[in-house]
């Protein structure tokens, strides 16, 4: 006997194999098959009562048709035989349904009609119906045509007249014969009770006029009312003689059906509810229902069953993991299974020892993150004739990336540093560098021997771990207009001369701190600083920044956003650089730890 062990094997044997067997058995089997089937027979039985329907009113037509056919052939045959043709239509005339026969025009068997009959016997005025001469052959040239149904005058029916026209083959005489049946003669034979009653049905033309109809309003177009299945059907008849259709919906709201007379110029339509139509699948439904109530409820008994030992569990994962959310994590749950209950709960409690020491991780990061921030510069020096700005943006809590302003009397001495990689390391080194650095800086004038005196202290900080900082150490003199760097590893410093509208790089020899112990370091000048001119000191996670694209932005960008906001503020020029970075790589965590410095070479006497 099979023995469950895991949870899931009993969600599988209790809930979900009943629940399967019970959807695919009950719902594919017979919702799809027998919704399908009853609307397939209904349209196949439509077809047949509409054709039956229709044969009913053929037979009523066909009967005038037969003895208009047969004095035609006396006409041909015995053209002499003047008894015999009178003789034929008086039965005719009196024959059941038929309420009158025109010959030429003229009423038999004496007396003209009106309306369009007496239009026609003034047209044959003096012209014996009974004597025209007829050689030849009549039958090719004999035409049959049915009008819709009118109101005559003279009664309180409806009428159709049937027309036939017989030319003979030289054209040398015709013989013109109307018949004006009752139209309620030819639709008696329509079964309006039960199956036609309970729906919409239309006896209509090849245009859509309704003649009759079941509908309790008075209609005189079908499709009128805008219904969507009447416009189908509609348009479809004008293609085809027999046919059904499916209104939207699934299952449909209406299914038509229509069928077009063989011996007028008609169509029978019938337009049914789909509800109707699907009655017995509705049963079949509500006992669907019933079935499957029952065996929820069984089911219902047996996650019971089941899921009790799974809800106090779960309950007490819960209650431990609301004191995990108020800082208690000295807790542990008891394992009582070996099922997924008790997977769940032994990794629970190795997740809280987990979180435990993460949060404190995290409390230590915020902690290095706020002693870091108070190492950078905590407000912006003023200086006459300069303008001068600074941000530093961490990919993380804690960075590598490095600034600061060295004072003097007559100079401002600006450094920006980059430690390799990322994190708690690089931030530690970054501190012990900007603490070597103030320590060193006692000659300020002597920036080559500060930067030499703070490469070996690094070099014996870091020892042999391949860590390394690169440098670049700046010192402005406004009044004098010059201007003294020194490059360790660092990327060039960036110059804009505004009156040449150009950049120019701030170059120079020299290797990263931390690398070789005994390097000395020789710092580069120039004197032709003017006013207007701007310089920016970088770290390469700015013009290093990639898209999602994997395009880098490039300091091409970066000397565009310079370029076009030369004239604003060395604050505003900072603003827009790192919005355009921003918004290059589209609201993206930056990969690199991001530092730019602008110092703006203004006016003498005029200050920030």
């Amino acid at each position: 006997m099979l023995k469950i062990r895991t949870l899931q094997q009993r969600f599988v044997v209790y809930m979900l194999a009943p629940v399967a067997l019970l959807m695919c058995v009950m719902g594919a089997a017979g919702f799809v098959y027998a919704r399908n089937a009853i609307l397939t027979q209904w349209e196949e039985a439509a077809v047949l009562k509409l054709q039956r329907v229709a044969h009913h009113v053929d037979m009523r037509l066909a009967r005038p048709k037969e003895w208009v056919n047969l004095y035609l052939k006396l006409v041909e045959e015995h053209r002499h035989a003047m008894s015999m043709r009178l003789d034929i239509l008086k039965k005719f005339e009196n024959s059941e349904g038929v309420l009158a026969v025109y010959l030429n025009g003229q009423r038999l068997p004496s007396g003209l009609g009106s309306g369009r009959s007496a239009s026609r016997a003034n047209d044959h005025m003096g012209r014996s119906p009974m004597m025209s001469r007829m050689p030849g052959s009549m039958g090719r040239n004999r035409v049959f045509t049915v009008t819709e149904p009118r109101y005559n005058p003279d009664s309180d029916n409806r009428t159709v007249s049937l027309f036939t026209r017989a030319v003979s083959d030289d054209a040398d005489a015709d013989v013109e014969i109307e018949v004006v049946l009752d139209f309620d003669y030819l639709l008696q034979d329509m079964p309006y009770n039960k199956w036609w009653s309970s729906q919409k049905t239309f006896l209509i033309d090849g245009i859509g006029h309704i003649f009759v109809s079941t509908t309790d309003t008075e209609r005189k177009q079908i499709g009128e009312t805008g219904d969507a299945v009447e416009l189908e059907t509609l348009a479809a008849l004008l293609e085809k003689d027999s046919g059904t259709l499916r209104g939207p919906g699934h299952p449909p709201r209406e299914i038509s059906g229509f069928h077009r007379l063989e011996e007028a110029p008609w169509y029978i339509v019938v337009i049914a509810p789909g509800d109707q139509i699907l009655q017995p699948i509705v049963r079949f439904r509500n006992y669907y229902f019933l079935t499957l109530g029952g065996f929820v409820i069984i089911i219902l008994l047996l996650i019971r069953r089941v899921s009790g030992q799974v809800a106090r569990s779960v309950n007490r994962l819960s209650a431990a993991a609301g004191d995990i959310a108020r800082g208690e994590f000295d807790l542990a749950l008891p394992e009582r299974t070996g099922d997924e209950i008790g997977q769940l709960t032994h990794s629970f409690n190795t997740m809280a020892a987990q979180l435990k020491e993460r949060v404190h991780l995290r409390q230590s990061l915020e902690l290095a993150k706020e002693v870091q921030q108070n190492l950078l510069p905590d407000k912006t020096p003023r200086m006459d004739g300069l303008d001068i700005a600074g941000r530093s943006i961490y990919c993380e809590e804690t960075g590598g990336d490095y600034f600061d302003y060295l004072h003097a009397d007559d100079a401002l001495h600006i450094v920006v540093g980059d430690v390799s990689g990322h994190g708690i390391s690089a931030a530690l080194l970054m501190s012990s560098v900007r603490a070597s650095l103030r320590q060193c800086y006692c000659e300020l004038d002597d920036i080559g021997g500060q930067v030499t005196s703070l490469n070996r202290n690094i070099a014996m900080d870091v020892g042999e771990s391949g860590r390394f900082v690169t440098l670049f150490y700046l010192a402005v003199h406004p009044a004098e207009r010059r201007i003294r760097w020194l490059r360790a590893g660092h990327d060039p410093a960036l110059i804009y001369r505004r009156q040449r509208d150009r950049f120019e790089d701030l170059a120079g020899a020299g290797l990263a701190l931390g690398v070789d112990i005994d390097y000395r370091y020789t710092p580069e000048q120039r004197e032709d600083i003017q006013i207007g001119d701007i310089l920016l000191i970088g770290t390469d996670g700015i013009w290093e920044a990639f898209d999602e694209h994997g395009r880098m932005y490039g300091k091409d960008n970066l000397q565009a956003i310079v370029r076009a906001h030369h004239d604003e503020s060395a604050q505003a020029i900072i603003d827009a650089v790192f919005d355009a970075v921003h918004q290059f790589i589209g609201g993206a965590k930056p990969e690199d730890d991001m530092t730019l410095v602008v110092v703006k070479i203004l006016p003498e006497q005029k200050n920030r």
